[in-house]
């Protein structure tokens, strides 16, 4: 089995859900499930990083170029179908 990681984490939660969520609500999933081990402090921050880097439409220094994600005016992330 491939390693998890925090993006792959949030894209299998939202797709098991099959809806779009709030960047807590994935985590919460994530951890509820043991979808992947976070060892921050701040464990949500890093998570909604990920996400906000990751995701069409937000423009960040070192974003990364592919967007798994998009962001709702209302805060909930979709999977991106577009890319």
């Amino acid at each position: 089995m491939k390693k998890q990681t925090i993006c792959t984490a949030a894209i299998e939660t939202l797709k098991t859900n099959g809806k779009v969520m709030r960047a807590n609500e994935i985590y919460d999933f994530i951890i509820k499930n043991n979808l992947y081990q976070f060892k921050a402090k701040d464990p949500l921050s890093i998570l909604k990083s990920e996400l906000r880097k990751h995701s069409a439409g937000i423009t960040l220094a070192g974003k990364s170029g592919t967007k798994h994600f998009q962001l709702q005016k209302d805060g909930y992330y979709a999977i991106n179908t577009a890319h």
